[in-house]
C-alpha cells in the first residue's frame, strides 16, 4: 500500500472538508450597484405610523414576542402619564420638541424624511443618552430639548442599519437585533456588521435573541425602554398640531 498517497488523499479530502464548512458559515453575497433597492422598497417596515392605535402592531412587526409586546404597552402607558401626553397644556414631549436648537434636523429624525436612515433608526441619535459609557433611554424630564446626542456622530447607526435590515433574507426580528446592538455598544455592533454569533448569518454563526440577552444583561430594558419612548414621541410629533403635521 502507497501510505504517501494515503496520506495525501487524506489531507486533499479534510482540507476540502473544512473549506466548504467555512464558506457555510461566511454569508457569501455578491453586491454591485444592481442590488441597491431604494429604502422604500427594501425596508419592510416602510410607511409605519406612529399612532396609539397602531402601537401593538408596529411592535410585533419590529419583531418582538408576545411578553414584550405587552411590556412595551405597558411602558409607554407609564410614560403618557410621566409626560402628560393627553393634555395639551402639560405635554412634556411637545415641550421638548419645540426647543429643539435644530429644528430641521430633528423634523427629518422623527418624520421620515432621512434619505438614509427609518424613524425607528434615526430617532435613535435624539432619544438614546450615554451615560457612564452606556447608553439608555433619555428622561424628558432630565433635559431641556430633543437633540442629537455627541455619541451619535460616531456611531455606526446606518451600517447596523443596512447589515441587519436592508438585505434580501431580513430576519423577522432584524429591527429588534439591530437596536440591541446599538444599545448594546460597540463589541455588539462589531458582531453584527461582520455578521458573527450571536447576529450571524451563517450555518454555525447563529442569529439568537436568547443569546444577545445573555451576552449583554439589560439590553432588553434599555431596548423596551428606548422603543416605548420612540413610539410616543412619533405619536406626538405625528399628531393634528405635531412637528411632522405643522412643519
Amino acid at each position: 500500500m502507497n501510505w504517501r498517497l494515503l496520506v495525501c488523499t487524506g489531507a486533499a479530502l479534510l482540507a476540502f472538508f473544512w473549506g466548504g464548512v467555512l464558506m457555510l458559515d461566511e454569508e457569501i453575497v455578491e453586491v454591485d450597484a444592481k442590488t441597491k433597492v431604494e429604502q422604500g422598497q427594501q425596508d419592510k417596515l416602510f410607511g409605519m405610523q406612529f399612532a396609539a392605535s397602531q402601537r401593538e402592531k408596529n411592535f410585533q412587526d419590529m419583531g418582538f414576542a408576545e411578553a414584550e409586546v405587552a411590556a412595551l404597552i405597558k411602558k409607554i402607558g407609564v410614560l403618557e402619564e410621566k409626560y402628560h401626553t393627553r393634555d395639551p397644556n402639560q405635554d412634556v414631549v411637545t415641550v421638548r420638541i419645540d426647543a429643539a436648537s435644530d429644528q430641521d434636523e430633528l423634523a427629518a429624525a422623527l418624520c421620515g424624511t432621512n434619505a438614509s436612515l427609518p424613524v425607528r433608526y434615526s430617532a435613535m441619535k435624539f432619544l438614546m443618552i450615554e451615560r457612564g459609557g452606556s447608553l439608555a433611554a433619555a428622561d424628558l424630564d432630565e433635559i431641556s430639548s430633543l437633540e442629537l446626542q455627541p455619541w451619535a456622530k460616531a456611531a455606526r447607526v446606518e451600517a447596523v442599519y443596512e447589515t441587519a435590515e436592508a438585505q434580501t433574507d431580513r430576519k423577522d426580528d432584524a429591527t429588534r437585533m439591530g437596536l440591541a446592538a446599538i444599545i448594546a455598544g460597540s463589541e455588539a455592533t462589531d458582531l453584527l456588521l461582520t455578521k458573527k454569533s450571536p447576529f450571524g448569518r451563517g450555518v454555525f454563526a447563529g442569529w439568537s435573541w436568547d443569546s444577545v440577552q445573555k451576552q449583554y444583561p439589560g439590553t432588553r430594558e434599555k431596548l423596551i425602554d428606548y422603543v416605548a419612548l420612540l413610539h410616543l414621541v412619533g405619536e406626538v410629533a405625528n399628531s393634528d398640531k405635531g412637528m411632522c403635521k405643522t412643519g
